[in-house]
């Protein structure tokens, strides 16, 4: 199935989503790029794919990109960053060394957990564990 198409009867679908943008305060930045790269584990956009006015990370093209704003808008309750990792026990045990709260939800199956938190501006972060099938 194409990406996008000419015929009216097919419907274009997502291939992916090239980058998500979180309005973060310039002088965070430090705090901002520590708590994602070293402690979620988001590896920096390379300097060649880093665009003015922010901070990326994820891997390229895709990733979500921290953009500078005066005042951001920082509502946990209606707004929420869900990422995947490979393992919540290594990102717990990161999170623990460092005495960053967090929350680790299990759901109604043993196989649904998750560890929900803020990152240094307050955003809602939730992180869940890669499933393979």
């Amino acid at each position: 199935m194409p990406i996008l198409t000419k015929s009216e009867s097919q419907r274009p679908y997502v291939h992916c989503v090239r980058e998500m943008r979180v309005g973060v305060p310039r002088e965070r930045l430090p705090e901002i790029v520590h708590f994602y790269s070293r402690l979620v584990g988001l590896r920096p956009w390379p300097q060649a794919w880093q665009v003015p006015g922010g901070w990326g990370a994820g891997d390229p093209p895709r990733g979500v990109y921290f953009q500078f704003r005066h005042g951001p808008l920082v509502d946990p309750m209606r707004r929420r960053l869900t990422l995947v990792v490979t393992s919540l026990d290594e990102l717990e045990e990161r999170l623990s060394g460092e005495e960053w709260p967090y929350r680790r939800h299990h759901n109604l199956v043993w196989s649904d957990q998750c560890i929900v938190l803020n990152d240094p501006v307050g955003h809602r972060v939730e992180i869940r564990q890669l499933q393979l099938l």
